[in-house]
């Protein structure tokens, strides 16, 4: 349970991530 509850962390930062560097793309250009 633990396991898949840091499997749910970190595919949350990922996300966040993602979003960050996908609005940087959209800006930047």
């Amino acid at each position: 349970m633990r396991e898949m509850y840091e499997y749910e962390n970190n595919s949350r930062l990922l996300h966040l991530v993602v979003d960050l560097a996908y609005t940087e793309l959209c800006y930047g250009v």
